[in-house]
């Protein structure tokens, strides 16, 4: 079939540069590895079609929109465009009606078709096939590169042909169309970028960007971009629907901010984290005549969200409504411009989170006496996750869809995924305003069936291991905060030791997400360390200097430690695969001694510290094969500090005993019971371990507080030691004959937990002489799951439940 429309304008020599979000396509286009930012989309069709009506219908509206036969030409490197004119479709039709099963031969036809790779300069960017399926089913298909047109200009340009289709069957004129040329569209893009507008709008985006996290992401899988997606899609149905109306009466917002809302509240929860970053696409286009024109404009924004662990429903969707009207006033902004000014355009990935395409309109169209419904088959190049929420058609359900990259996903992971959001957005349209979205579940009903989840205290707002340390310091400057033998320092003379010992370390590029070795005895220079390496924001990976060569070469290599803490004594016999900083070395305490005392913040490091940020790399002791590194954040940390004052009621008189080794974790337990209380530590030389020598130690320095397991804690006389007043067993079981002896006159606790779980994942109550032996509850931030019968404790951050990821 031979079609041509009568409007069809000539072939033209004008050319014109490519807009700015055209040229961002060509360039993405380049380093794409062969993979073509094609977009492409379908009508379902059911009803009566005339086939040739519609192809010329078709073609008169691409030459009434200016968007015909798109070329590019590259002229010294620089590429340009222009639209050639109209194209004549001699193959127009495809016809899949005598196919066994001639729906899934269509969809088969479509995705080869645009999956191909396209040559910019060669071949044609767009085709369009009406494909026959039966009599009154048809699917009206267009594919065009992503520099040619967006999905908004290809659904303005679908709308058209309904328009003027519907007129040409009813035998009257379609109406007018308010549109503007390429040329108009530039000149206003070229005189936005001259404008205090986009000053304006450059700042707001600087503002909203600083500090951006790594993208979330769902999948496990570390992989390019395909040539095709995967989809997964469902309706919310009638139910979910009427309650989504009423939430919005309810808050007097719309169900696009309700619906992100519930987005960046389930991704927080599946990626545990604070902060939520998306992607939010927006058509770019600022006034009428722009809106109903062709072409390629649109933008992708960056909306970012605070789901803390106290953040309600209403607060949430109170910060969509802000963060959505926010991009839509400065969504002229370009993508590429803020990358930039992010420094972000050397990063890996090319979005900043999750792609959240908001399509609210009616998806039906009328075409005479035929009914279409709009389909998305692919909106161009797809990282890794596209959350496509749309109309179905007028008062209808709102359909859910997620689009995955199959290097990434199956579609058994995209399908498991998609059930579990639409539990999940049922659990939050359905749930009071004022519940906190840490208490939303993740569960479906079967896992539930097999897990029975008990959960610890709501874990709170993180704070950093350097926010506790210099909170502490604060309290009272002139207060002793270590004493080992006859040495002892103020909490002044430590902070600001510690603080120039991070300031040499921050020069040699120290600095969060960094792993640092802290080689050193326990002794006042192994806690200055830990201090240090807080304050820089790095992770501290503890080495007991005593252990075996191969071990410790092991502990460093795995870590990625890039420097090492030491003294001179143990600094010969460790590896050389490290930088070794010598805190006793007469060079290196002269350095030290150059750098500031203040304290040390953002403004001072390499990088911005968070609470997600690593905060020391602990080793599990290697009974089951070679030791496995434990990489616990901050607000882990930050969690268990404060299950511990609550528990143990420590505060700036009491003493806490520093007794473990260096690599084991109990000796995070007490830095971070004595510091987060701005009490004293009473450090153990290494060579007292039990017996004489350590009850003499506890009871000359008036220990309070103090963690030992069974076997050391049996070695010593209760009778002698009634200062000791706060007792924590675990590492072992604790006998029954040990409660009897210890209980009584003070508080016994029993810890448990694998290292996994940041230190320990339950602690019980005071003992009592006589009643069971019990590892208590979990403590905040963490969630015991009875599984088939076994207990699995398991840290969860933020969230304060379990989570099933996939």
């Amino acid at each position: 079939m031979v079609a041509r429309s009568e409007n069809a304008v000539g072939a033209t020599t004008a050319m014109y540069p490519l807009s700015p979000a055209q040229y961002g396509v060509w360039l993405a286009e380049k380093a794409s590895s062969g993979v073509s930012f094609n977009i492409a989309h379908y009508l379902e069709i059911t009803g009566p079609v005339d086939v040739g009506l519609m192809v010329r219908e078709g073609l008169d509206a691409t030459a009434e929109l200016k968007s015909g036969r798109f070329r590019l030409v590259e002229v010294d490197g620089i590429p340009y465009q222009w639209v050639e004119g109209v194209q004549s479709y001699e193959d127009g039709v495809l016809d899949f009606s005598s196919e066994l099963d001639p729906v899934r031969s269509a969809m088969e036809w479509m995705r080869a078709d645009y999956s191909k790779p396209v040559d910019l300069l060669r071949d044609e960017l767009s085709e369009t096939k009406l494909i026959v399926l039966a009599d009154g089913h048809y699917f009206w298909y267009s594919r065009i590169h992503h520099i040619a047109m967006d999905g908004y200009g290809g659904l303005n340009v679908t709308r058209r042909i309904a328009q003027r289709y519907s007129a040409a069957v009813e035998g009257r004129q379609p109406s007018t169309l308010k549109t503007v040329d390429l040329e108009t569209l530039y000149r206003g893009e070229r005189e936005y970028r001259d404008s205090g507008r986009f000053v304006a709008d450059r700042q707001y985006w600087a503002e909203r960007v600083a500090g951006l996290p790594e993208p979330i992401s769902l999948s496990r899988q570390s992989a390019p971009p395909a040539a095709y997606d995967l989809v997964s899609g469902q309706e919310l149905g009638p139910g979910l629907t009427a309650r989504l109306e009423a939430m919005t009466r309810e808050n007097g917002q719309s169900p696009a901010q309700v619906v992100v809302a519930a987005i960046a509240a389930f991704l927080s929860r599946m990626a545990n984290t604070c902060d939520v970053v998306m992607s939010l696409p927006v058509t770019g286009r600022a006034n009428a005549g722009a809106k109903q024109a062709a072409g390629m404009f649109s933008n992708l924004l960056p909306i970012r969200f605070h789901v803390g662990v106290r953040t309600t429903i209403g607060e949430l969707v109170a910060e969509s409504a802000r963060e959505l009207l926010g991009a839509l006033r400065h969504q002229r902004y370009r993508y590429e411009d803020i990358r930039r000014d992010a420094n972000l355009l050397n990063t890996i990935g090319t979005v900043f989170g999750p792609v959240v395409n908001l399509m609210l309109f009616d998806s039906e169209l009328n075409l005479g006496e035929a009914t279409a419904t709009y389909h998305i088959l692919r909106s161009g190049i797809l990282e890794d996750l596209q959350i496509n929420v749309h109309g179905s058609g007028h008062d209808a359900a709102l359909s859910i869809d997620l689009h995955g990259n199959p290097n990434r996903y199956t579609q058994e992971d995209l399908d498991r995924l998609h059930s579990r959001f639409i539990d999940f957005i049922g659990r939050f349209l359905h749930a009071e305003h004022d519940t906190e979205i840490s208490r939303l579940s993740l569960l479906d009903v079967e896992e539930r069936s097999r897990l029975v989840p008990v959960r610890g205290a709501v874990a709170v707002a993180g704070r950093t291991l350097p926010q506790i340390f210099t909170q502490a310091a604060g309290v009272d400057p002139g207060a002793v905060a270590v004493v080992y033998g006859a040495r002892s320092l103020t909490y002044r003379e430590l902070d600001e030791w510690s603080s120039r010992v991070a300031r040499v370390l921050i020069g040699r590029g120290v600095g969060p997400e960094s792993v640092v070795a802290v080689a050193v005895p326990r002794s006042v220079e192994s806690v200055l360390a830990v201090w240090a390496v807080a304050k820089t924001g790095a992770a501290f990976v503890p080495v007991d200097p005593t252990y075996p060569a191969e071990r410790i070469s092991h502990m460093i290599t795995d870590s990625g430690a890039v420097v090492g803490i030491s003294l001179r004594e143990q600094a010969g016999a460790l590896p050389g695969s490290v930088g070794w900083l010598v805190l006793d070395d007469a060079t290196v305490q002269a350095e030290c001694a150059r750098q500031s005392g203040a304290v040390v913040t953002d403004a001072d490091r390499v990088g911005r510290l968070r609470v997600d940020h690593p905060a020391y790399v602990i080793y599990t002791s290697g009974s089951t094969g070679i030791p496995k590194g434990v990489v616990v954040p901050h607000q882990a940390v930050g969690n268990f500090a404060v299950e511990q004052l609550e528990r143990y009621q420590a505060g700036p008189s009491s003493r806490v005993l520093h007794a473990a080794s260096p690599s084991f974790d109990a000796s995070v337990l007490e830095l971070l019971l004595a510091f987060a209380a701005a009490a004293r530590l009473v450090i153990a030389p290494a060579q007292v371990r039990g017996g004489a020598e350590l009850a003499g130690l506890i009871a000359g320095e008036g220990v309070t507080h103090g963690f030992l397991t069974p076997t050391v804690l049996a070695t010593l006389d209760p009778g002698e030691l009634t200062g000791f007043g706060c007792v924590v067993v675990g590492g072992e079981v604790c006998p029954p004959e040990l409660v009897t002896r210890w209980a009584p006159g003070r508080r016994l606790h029993n810890g448990y937990g694998p290292t996994e779980a940041t230190v320990m994942s339950n602690i019980g109550d005071p003992m009592v002489v006589g009643e069971p032996i019990s590892i208590g509850g979990p403590v905040r931030g963490v969630c015991e799951v009875v599984l088939d019968g076994w207990l699995c404790p398991v840290p969860v951050g933020v969230s304060g439940e379990l989570y099933l990821a996939g």
